[in-house]
């Protein structure tokens, strides 16, 4: 990921959901996957 280079990113295929371990905030992380041609919903914060 670009706008975070040490995101860290898991795939469940038959959900299908990706989960994103990143330092941006929400909105920019919403920004960046946005502007890569996705869609996303915040599903749950795991701290």
């Amino acid at each position: 990921m670009a706008a975070d280079p040490d995101a860290k990113v898991s795939c469940d295929l038959t959900a299908p959901i990706v989960g994103v371990d990143s330092t941006l905030d929400e909105t920019a992380l919403a920004a960046a996957i946005s502007a890569a041609g996705f869609v996303s919903e915040k599903l749950a914060e795991v701290r």
